[in-house]
């Protein structure tokens, strides 16, 4: 039977505790790395919606600058008057 060195069991307790919290962080690292997929996919859709929309609304104010060619879309905005207060 081989001896045991007497610190022996203080090593192999830290050895076992490090691996138990590699073993965490691990799954904390694929919670994360699904988390982030999805949130990645959760954007790209959002981003794909407001192009679509960005373009629909281009394309009706092309539309409109043809109907009413003298109608311009700054004339819509009222701005407040900052400097008097």
């Amino acid at each position: 039977m081989p001896a045991v060195r007497p610190n022996q069991n203080g090593v192999d307790d830290e050895l076992h505790d490090l691996k138990l919290r590699f073993e965490l962080l691990e799954g904390d690292r694929k919670a994360y790395y699904e988390t982030s997929q999805w949130a990645i996919r959760q954007n790209k859709e959002e981003i794909s919606t407001l192009r679509s929309q960005n373009k629909e609304l281009s394309e009706s104010i092309a539309r409109m600058k043809k109907v009413f060619p003298f109608f311009s879309c700054n004339d819509q905005i009222s701005r407040p008057d900052l400097t008097t207060s």
